[in-house]
């Protein structure tokens, strides 16, 4: 069974988070700036947060830094998320809820797993080919695990399509 997330911080009431933003797509919109906060330029329909080094957004309620993606979570479900809050499509910075999915973190590393990294250069998920100290070598990865090292391509396709083939999680 998986297990909860524990380090996540619990969000503000779904009521309170109703009262001070609203849902514009992928962003949070304040409203009754004014009345909370008496200084300072009023960002009275502005987008609310900051976006992070990584793409995500995170805006700070009462003093505490919350990610804009849990906060759109709960104001669209009414709890807070279960476990990790996963973008189906890899793009942090898409908060829609519709990109939104409360995720354990295998299946979260599973799901980005199925996304090519940057700088592969197979076009396999999963499968790098590697030059270090002047030799070639591949490499099977699987959900952080390294499931082959080696010279043969076919091997590590093979190890690489036995772990999916064995994973009941495994999401195509």
């Amino acid at each position: 069974m998986a297990s909860k997330n524990n380090n996540a911080k619990k969000l503000p009431s779904k009521k309170y988070l109703d009262s001070i933003f609203t849902v514009d797509g992928s962003k949070l919109i304040h409203k009754n700036y004014r009345d909370r906060v008496k200084a300072g330029p009023n960002l009275e329909g502005k987008s609310a947060g900051k976006v992070q080094y990584d793409g995500r957004v995170q805006i700070v309620i009462e003093k505490e830094w919350f990610l804009r993606s849990r906060i759109i979570w709960k104001m669209v479900t009414g709890k807070d998320p279960k476990y990790i809050i996963d973008h189906d499509n890899g793009d942090c910075s898409d908060d829609n809820f519709y990109n939104l999915k409360d995720r354990t973190l295998t299946n979260n590393q599973r799901n980005s797993n199925r996304r090519l990294n940057s700088n592969n250069t197979t076009g396999i998920c999963g499968l790098e080919r590697i030059t270090q100290n002047g030799y070639k070598y591949w490499r099977a990865k699987y959900v952080g695990k390294i499931l082959y090292t080696g010279n043969n391509k076919e091997i590590a396709l093979e190890r690489l399509e036995k772990a999916r083939k064995n994973d009941p999680n495994y999401i195509n």
